[in-house]
């Protein structure tokens, strides 16, 4: 039996226009205004098709509804597995189709990886899933998107949006380092801001040039007391005994050593701002007897 033709009909616009208008009234009246950060890709990883680092430098504001109102986080927490603490805090985000094609009209739709901060709860959110079908073809048209979000855990990014709240997620929790520089050299490096957003200090780097640098940083922290400066967002390797010169203060002082973590380290710094190696190294004295040919048995390693 067909269906029913004076009441289940898809191809009318003035009632699709109809249900869009009311979806983005219904989000207006019931929801909350965030802000949506698209997602730069800094590093592309050429194998995994994917970003190792990411930069998020602006925001749009749009009101979005969180369906579950009344308790907008999800029910799983924290929880300790193989590798750690895992935060599973997740939130579900409803935004109208056509609002978000007007207000953020370099985007076709929401994207896996962008994030919303929802300043209500002083969280940000990282979108995993977007779901484009929910509801299904009402009036023969989808009018919304049901972003599946869970909350952010920082992996080195850059935040350069403008806001300080957003912005010092960076400062807070990027990796650093602190260089020690010996006596006789000139200049102060300049540092961030108090209060300014984008809270960024300038880049200090090793070489003829920034643009020829060997090595190359974003500036936290200068004590010209003690000759030491914290930076992060490194790229390269610093080498001691070498001149470190600031790319907008002109200051230039000799670098001694650097403190890696908590330790007084002269070594290399890695070519990857990722790499664990010391960390795994030092853990992995204490448990395995590199001295032996077979650390994980009585068994010696066969000649023949």
């Amino acid at each position: 039996m067909a269906t029913n033709s004076y009441i289940n009909f898809t191809s009318v616009t003035s009632e699709q226009n109809l249900l869009r208008d009311l979806t983005i009234e219904s989000i207006k009246t019931a929801g909350l205004d965030m802000q949506y950060l698209p997602r730069t890709d800094l590093y592309k990883d050429t194998i995994y098709g994917e970003g190792s680092r990411s930069s998020y430098s602006t925001y749009y504001t749009i009101e979005m509804y969180m369906p579950e109102a009344a308790n907008p986080i999800g029910l799983e927490r924290e929880v300790i597995g193989t590798f750690g603490l895992e935060i599973r805090d997740n939130i579900e985000l409803i935004v109208a189709k056509s609002r978000f094609e007007t207000i953020i009209n370099t985007l076709t739709k929401p994207r896996e990886g962008d994030l919303v901060y929802i300043s209500l709860l002083k969280k940000l959110f990282e979108i995993k899933f977007v779901e484009t079908e929910d509801p299904f073809k009402q009036l023969g048209a989808n009018y919304s998107y049901r972003l599946s979000c869970e909350l952010y855990q920082y992996n080195d990014d850059e935040f350069l949006t403008g806001i300080a709240e957003i912005d010092s997620i960076e400062q807070n929790y990027a990796f650093t380092l602190e260089l020690t520089f010996q006596s006789g050299g000139s200049g102060t490096f300049t540092i961030p801001t108090t209060g300014e957003s984008p809270a960024i200090g300038e880049i200090v780097y090793q070489g003829v040039d920034l643009a020829g640098a060997t090595a190359k940083a974003e500036v936290l922290a200068w004590d010209s007391g003690n000759l030491k400066l914290t930076v992060n967002n490194i790229i390269g390797t610093f080498a001691a005994n070498t001149v470190v010169t600031g790319n907008s203060s002109s200051a230039v002082h000799t670098l001694s050593t650097f403190v890696l973590g908590s330790q007084n380290d002269p070594m290399v710094m890695p070519e990857d701002e990722f790499a664990q190696n010391i960390e795994f190294e030092t853990e992995g004295d204490d448990i395995l007897n590199f001295s032996e040919s077979n650390p994980f048995g009585e068994v010696g390693n066969r000649t023949s």
